[in-house]
């Protein structure tokens, strides 16, 4: 699958329109040379569809580049079937699908003037995974094209623990066909665990396994996800429990000890509520996603002990 770099767009401060360059270099793990919002994140590179932009054309807007934020407008090439992990050649350069959306926390200028915005539903973001130049008309290739219906989901347990995850993701992979976009362990304070699982759930993801227990080495991210979940949080003794976060995406907390048995056993419900949390997901993006997407499902019918 191929197109073309229609517009390359830079800021160099932050809430400031990005302005139309010919070209532009983009650095591994950093993005566009130059521009604000680039640095060592995940969302390095913003990208639209030239088609999307011409739907918001349609409704009688006067556009210039850049108006949404966009680093890069492709041409030719339909993008709403690449999932997170996707892989694109953007001229010399190489990108990753990181992140599908992004949650608007208040409407912007273009929503009021057409009643739609196309970012929190059509926008891809995305980090640099090989230095090069990209200019203006220059070619589009699809490296590695994975499905949007793919599941996607994150793993990650308690600072030095033990387990990293490794049969968590084995589970997710043979019982859901999941692609893995995020593997790691906590942080080392509450506040950056707080602000790394909201990121996860925040990015497109389905579903975010975190690996608890009793141990005092867990407490950081036992207190996280307190912090994010929408229901009292306990540690689960032999089965998981799966929680709506209000932050667009379900988070389980499986005993480290049970983790793979009660994935397994879980994977059906699992497999229901993403299909759940999609279908709420596409009613809101009907319009604008200005808000959480609340999901509520619990597996275990027992309560755990704290």
């Amino acid at each position: 699958m191929q197109g073309t770099i229609f517009n390359v767009c830079v800021s160099t401060r932050k809430g400031t329109p990005k302005r139309a360059v010919d070209r532009v270099f983009l650095r591994r793990h950093h993005g566009l040379e130059g521009d604000a919002h680039s640095g060592n994140w995940h969302r390095q590179v913003s990208l639209l569809d030239a088609g999307d932009i011409s739907d918001m054309k349609a409704k009688g807007l006067s556009l210039k580049p850049g108006a949404f934020g966009e680093n890069v407008v492709i041409s030719g090439l339909n993008t709403r079937n690449l999932g997170i992990g996707s892989r694109l050649r953007l001229d010399e350069a190489e990108v990753e699908i990181s992140q599908i959306g992004k949650v608007c926390h208040s409407r912007c200028a273009i929503y009021y003037q057409a009643g739609d915005c196309i970012m929190p539903r059509h926008g891809l973001f995305a980090s640099v995974t090989r230095d090069g130049a990209v200019h203006t008309g220059s070619e589009v290739e699809v490296v590695y094209s994975l499905p949007r219906a793919t599941v996607q989901a994150a793993v990650i347990a308690s600072t030095g623990a033990e387990n990293p995850g490794d049969e968590a993701v084995t589970i997710l992979q043979d019982e859901l066909g999941a692609h893995i976009a995020w593997r790691g362990q906590a942080p080392g304070s509450t506040d950056e665990a707080i602000a790394l699982l909201r990121q996860l759930c925040g990015r497109g993801l389905d579903l975010v396994v975190a690996l608890v227990s009793n141990s005092p080495g867990c407490s950081i991210l036992r207190e996280a996800l307190r912090a994010v979940m929408d229901l009292p949080f306990r540690v689960p003794a032999t089965r998981s429990l799966i929680y709506g976060t209000g932050a667009g995406a379900i988070v389980v907390a499986a005993s480290v000890p049970h983790c793979a048995d009660s994935l397994r056993s879980s994977a059906p419900n699992l497999g229901s509520a993403i299909a759940e949390l999609r279908l709420a997901r596409a009613a809101e993006n009907g319009g604008q996603r200005t808000g959480p997407t609340a999901m509520t499902v619990r597996i275990d019918e027992k309560t755990p002990e704290a």
